[in-house]
This record gives structure tokens, C-alpha cells and sequence, in this order.
């Protein structure tokens, strides 16, 4: 599984700052805070699940202009985690 609870590194070039989050009992809590967190996330891949095949292999999330302004929407709909469906191991996305 290829889950990007990571997908904050897309996020974070347009934050301050990210503050780590860690588990508590069965809560993710901010560790600087203190406060509880809340996953509000996204599936993103532009193209689908199908964006990567063997006909495709171009990784749509090396593209910085697409993922940026991807992001900086996201980020105005108040989403904190990303989970990205394919990631290109060679490439290297944002």
C-alpha cells in the first residue's frame, strides 16, 4: 500500500510549518499542540488509478505546477492528509 499520510510533503511547501502528529490511546494527537487531529483527506491522483500503466508512464505527481496548485486548493478546502494512489519510484515527486 502506497498510503501517503506522508502526502502532508505536499501540503507543507505551501505551510509554515507541519507539526508532528502521533497516537495517543486511539486518537492522533498534535504533539505540539496537544490538541486532538483530525484526518480530513483526499484521494489524489490526477488521471485515476490508471494515470501510471504500461501504455502510460509518466507520473503525473512529478508535475510541480499541477501538484501545486492541486495542493493550494486542497489546502482552502481545509484537507490535511493526502493519499496518493501510484508514485513513481524513480521520479522524484514534490
Amino acid at each position: 500500500m502506497r498510503y501517503s499520510i506522508a502526502g502532508f510533503a505536499l501540503l507543507a511547501g505551501l505551510t509554515a510549518a507541519v507539526d508532528p502528529v502521533e497516537v495517543r490511546g486511539q486518537d492522533f494527537v498534535n504533539s505540539v499542540s496537544g490538541d486532538r487531529f483530525v484526518v480530513i483527506g483526499v484521494d489524489y491522483q490526477p488521471g485515476g488509478q490508471g494515470a501510471i500503466s504500461a501504455t502510460n508512464d509518466r507520473d503525473v505527481l512529478s508535475d510541480p505546477e499541477a501538484c501545486t496548485r492541486d495542493a493550494a486548493l486542497m489546502q482552502s478546502l481545509g484537507v490535511n492528509t493526502i493519499r496518493s494512489y501510484n508514485v513513481d519510484p524513480v521520479s522524484q515527486p514534490l
